[in-house]
């Protein structure tokens, strides 16, 4: 029911407050194996990006695109990928940012659903390989998607653009955003972040407990953070759109779980927009681990549902 109510409500302006509390039995069988795996303590660190870089997956694989066009083309020395759906023409525009620690390229779980989202809302995704830690800081990955933007808006209405990313993504989503309007360009019609890193000064007292149920993220030295800030203060904006202004950016939707360290966040920034009188929306997922929408368990499945509900 709250699946077929979004878009109504979405398109009236209200903001949209939805609270999971269930727990499948494949997603209690993924916390299992997460804790196996042992990623967690490992991510944070730069090295973690060699161990697992037989996971990245640069290119779409070819079994994800069925009834979906494929181009590609080259910004500032970077591949960008564009996948059309072929039965219609469409006429929103999603300009996706993957997530990864800013240290990882597209995962297989990127492309699946990437490939999901172009299928089921009928909108064309661009989803650039964006310059990658350590050789490069938030400057070059924002100077590539400020290109991007600049390029939809010359064919493309603003209103009819999504920005969206999950994790890291989502914060090089939201920081693009607040950078185009400090600069005077039209807002995106639409900012949807996926299990979004806000701050990557980690700093929220409310991480710790949270962390003693994360099997994913942790407190660690955030390495990472430093490196992706570069020359930054890591509460700038440009780095940590937490603390960025917020206001005439367009329709703002955030999802998160429960436990991830990553929702401490998510919740601060919820009251701050509130606090500015700015309508955001809301899905808070009990139980859920970081980027649970990548992972082949119901509650995935979900998210993915309300997210095409939005686009609508």
């Amino acid at each position: 029911m709250i699946v077929e109510k979004l878009g109504r409500l979405a398109a009236a302006g209200k903001g949209i407050e939805y609270y999971y509390n269930g727990k499948s039995l494949r997603s209690r069988l993924l916390r299992l194996v997460l804790r196996m795996v042992n990623i967690k303590g490992r991510e944070g660190k730069p090295g973690f990006a060699q161990e697992i870089k037989k996971a990245d997956v640069p290119r779409p694989p070819a079994k994800f695109l069925e009834g979906i066009t494929l181009s590609s083309k080259e910004v500032l020395g970077r591949k960008v990928y564009t996948l059309t759906p072929k039965a219609i023409i469409p006429e929103k525009y999603i300009l996706f940012f993957h997530g990864g620690a800013y240290v990882m390229n597209f995962s297989y779980f990127h492309w699946k659903l990437i490939a999901k989202l172009v299928n089921q809302s009928g909108c064309r995704i661009t989803a650039p390989d964006y310059p990658l830690l350590p050789e490069y800081s938030y400057k070059e990955r924002l100077q590539q998607g400020e290109r991007l933007y600049k390029d939809l808006l010359k064919h493309i209405a603003p209103e009819n653009i999504i920005l969206m990313g999950d994790s890291a993504g989502g914060n090089l989503a939201l920081s693009l955003a607040q950078k185009m309007a400090a600069d005077g360009r039209p807002p995106a019609g639409q900012i949807i972040l996926l299990s979004p890193w806000l701050d990557v000064s980690m700093s929220n007292p409310e991480m710790k407990e949270i962390d003693k149920r994360d099997p994913i993220l942790s407190l660690n030295e955030n390495e990472l953070g430093q490196m992706h800030a570069g020359d930054r203060d890591m509460k700038d904006y440009l780095v940590s759109p937490l603390y960025g202004d917020i206001s005439d950016l367009g329709r703002i939707s955030v999802f998160t779980g429960t436990d991830d360290i990553l929702n401490a966040d998510a919740r601060l920034f919820k009251e701050k927009a509130a606090e500015a009188g700015i309508n955001i929306n809301y899905f808070e997922y009990r139980n859920m681990v970081h980027d649970w929408i990548l992972f082949p368990i119901p509650e995935a499945d979900m998210a993915v549902k309300q997210v095409v509900a939005l686009l609508g």
